[in-house]
């Protein structure tokens, strides 16, 4: 099987259309319709459900698309792996991260990083802490910025503990007269990031 099929597919589960799919490849919906029927046939069992809204996957295109996705992360690893060793270290590499690690982390990070490697691309992608968990998960991005504990079975690398404080009214008193607990914001409002 072709990677492109692979493409083909990884691109319209992103994108959830066939048009977009194919404006993004640079082909015609036409050539995206048929590499999908190839893929399908060829894998024996239906990816996606079309409908006049979109694209859905079925539940075993939920099931290969992590593969899928890992091929084609591969492939791009092999093509950068060929570059460094012809000396070229180019490549490109996807960053999910919550509002604050976008702010406050990633500028300095970035920074430094393209000093010590100008030729690769480095694109940020923004969300919450679930999206950045579930990104990582189907290999949208390569690696993720997120708040522990992570559901999914990914590798974790803690970087920094950082405590929660809740701010309350001056009258406020926690019933254990030292720090909040759950009792205490039970039936209370607030507001959360």
């Amino acid at each position: 099987m072709s990677t492109f099929s692979y493409q083909v597919f990884a691109t319209v589960v992103r994108y959830q259309s066939f048009y977009q799919a194919s404006q993004v490849l640079n082909v015609t919906p036409s050539a995206v319709s048929h590499s999908i029927n190839q893929l399908e046939e060829q894998l024996g069992f239906p990816l996606l459900i079309r409908s006049r809204s979109g694209m859905t996957l079925t539940h075993d295109g939920e099931l290969v698309l992590p593969f899928i996705q890992q091929i084609l992360d591969d492939e791009t690893d092999l093509l950068q792996m060929s570059n460094n060793i012809n000396g070229l270290r180019s490549g490109s590499i996807k960053i999910g991260a919550f509002s604050s690690v976008c702010i406050n982390w990633l500028p300095k990070i970035l920074s430094s990083f393209s000093k010590q490697y100008p030729d690769i691309e480095v694109s940020i992608v923004q969300g919450s802490f679930e999206d950045i968990s579930k990104k990582v998960k189907v290999g949208e991005i390569d690696v993720g910025f997120t708040t522990l504990p992570v559901t999914d079975n990914l590798t974790t690398i803690p970087l920094i503990e950082d405590p929660i404080h809740c701010v309350t009214p001056a009258g406020f008193v926690p019933k254990n007269k030292k720090s909040i607990t759950q009792q205490d914001i039970i039936n209370q409002k607030f507001v959360l990031q």
